[in-house]
């Protein structure tokens, strides 16, 4: 094998997880970053390994070494696999007793999630909340709410074990076709834009446009914030989102954009045109876009 290659050394992990040999799996990605330390997806791997290996520690400082990659590339040089292995602090458990009482009254936000497609986002999401609790909920009391398929008893159990300072609740969702779809005619796979999207994937897409917003838990709540199974927040969070919406009077608050390829949203741009009478609302950030007549799907 050819050690400048570090795709090869990805892929052989990826190969090595697939058949359970977590250790070796570890061993490859971490010969992928030894070679080429600014790759994302090699960082992002060896976070998911660590992280399904249950080190916890190992696992924030890969991410946190992706991040230095970006902001300080010549601080991981010529070995960022050094450099991860000697940030690997151990963390301590944080204390969440005699928490003092919050000064004046938050939003009504409320922190979802969507969980899980397979076992290794089921651990993902431990560590998600985790790291929630740690760097927000400990002095937050904004309510999580769990939406599944069909965890079962033990399930829910391990995942509200996790939390210390409140309950989870957890909302059954039903992933089904709308009575306008003729389900005999919808691929398993859709081919788009280099990618098969399954048919979960279009119904979650699908729920997170309209369905959530038919729930009934959702009518108690103004704001509400979704996360992914795999959103690590990584430090304190040193404001509160939810409050930083309202008061501003904003409606919507996100953390990124992408150009998506028109392949993939067919009709979307002139819909959104539509949903606006009287023309697009004047944003300077995104006005030489919506000029450019560019596509955007995920506003996160």
């Amino acid at each position: 094998m050819d050690d400048r290659e570090h795709m090869a050394w990805l892929n052989l992990g990826m190969v090595y997880k697939a058949v359970g040999r977590r250790s070796d799996a570890i061993g490859a990605v971490r010969q992928a970053l030894r070679i080429e330390n600014g790759n994302r997806d090699v960082y992002y791997e060896l976070a998911r390994l660590f992280n399904y290996d249950n080190n916890f520690d190992a696992m924030l400082a890969t991410l946190k070494g992706f991040v230095q990659s970006k902001q300080f590339p010549a601080s991981l040089l010529p070995n960022a696999d050094s450099w991860v292995q000697r940030n690997i602090i151990r963390t301590v458990a944080p204390r969440f007793d005699g928490l003092k009482p919050l000064q004046g009254k938050s939003a009504n936000g409320v922190i979802v999630f969507l969980c899980c497609g397979d076992d290794e986002e089921f651990l993902e999401l431990h560590r998600s909340l985790y790291l929630l609790e740690r760097f927000f909920l400990a002095t937050k009391r904004y309510q999580v709410v769990i939406l599944h398929e069909g965890l079962d008893k033990g399930e829910k159990e391990s995942l509200s074990s996790v939390l210390k300072t409140r309950e989870l609740q957890f909302e059954l969702v039903n992933f089904k076709f709308p009575a306008f779809v003729d389900e005999s005619k919808v691929p398993a796979k859709l081919h788009r834009a280099g990618h098969a999207w399954s048919v979960g994937y279009r119904h979650m897409s699908r729920f997170f446009c309209k369905g959530l917003f038919e729930m009934e838990f959702m009518e108690k709540f103004d704001w509400y914030w979704r996360l992914d199974a795999d959103s690590m927040i990584l430090g304190s969070v040193k404001y509160d989102p939810f409050e930083t919406l309202a008061s501003s009077n904003k409606d919507y608050g996100y953390n990124l954009i992408t150009i998506e390829d028109k392949e993939v949203i067919p009709g979307l741009w002139d819909t959104v045109k539509a949903w606006f009478p009287n023309g697009l609302p004047k944003a300077r950030s995104l006005s030489s876009h919506f000029a450019q007549g560019q596509w955007w799907d995920r506003w996160r």
